[in-house]
């Protein structure tokens, strides 16, 4: 990439059972900009829903749960 690509992330934790996260990267040769944005909710202890996009509109969704100890 001959230290043409610069990126970037942030994640916080927006309160317990709720995270969040934002990437950004720019590549300098040929100007272009490309992010994702995405999300985790606890909805209980052993459940858990995921979300995220990014800037060529590709969308992700996920559902996890335990099954068993």
């Amino acid at each position: 990439n001959n230290g043409r690509d610069f990126s970037g992330s942030i994640y916080h934790s927006v309160k317990p059972g709720l995270e969040g996260a934002i990437n950004i990267a720019w590549n300098s040769g040929n100007n272009a900009t490309q992010f994702g944005i995405g999300a985790k909710y606890n909805l209980d202890n052993d459940a858990s829903i995921r979300a995220k996009v990014n800037s060529q509109l590709q969308i992700g969704l996920g559902y996890q749960q335990k099954l068993r100890d």
